[in-house]
């Protein structure tokens, strides 16, 4: 589940980055090859919006020599913003319920 960190560098996080943009990619390259399969698969990537999660925790309370974006998450977190791992779940099987197949990118989850 890639997310905003696919289309928006952030100093000190490259590595995270490029791998949620590697995600979007390979989807949507899997999903062009399969249009035509005898048993297709389809792939999505979901992005949830940010969650309160142990990696976000950690983010929030690293110093800006380590992280330099340290304050959006802090940020984040204080103004009440960060979905729960359950809301998120929630959000994704609702998504799946619904059979959404127009995208193989999915930006928002309501």
């Amino acid at each position: 589940m890639p997310n905003s960190c696919a289309e928006t560098p952030f100093a000190g996080m490259s590595s995270y980055c490029s791998s949620k943009a590697g995600l979007n990619m390979f989807t949507e390259c899997v999903n062009m090859e399969q249009q035509n399969a005898a048993y297709p698969v389809r792939l999505l990537v979901v992005y949830p919006g940010m969650i309160d999660t142990g990696m976000q925790s950690v983010a929030r309370n690293s110093k800006a020599d380590q992280l330099p974006t340290a304050h959006f998450f802090q940020q984040a977190y204080d103004e009440g913003v960060l979905a729960t791992p359950e809301q998120t779940a929630e959000g994704i099987i609702r998504l799946l319920e619904r059979g959404r197949q127009d995208a193989c990118i999915v930006k928002q989850l309501d």
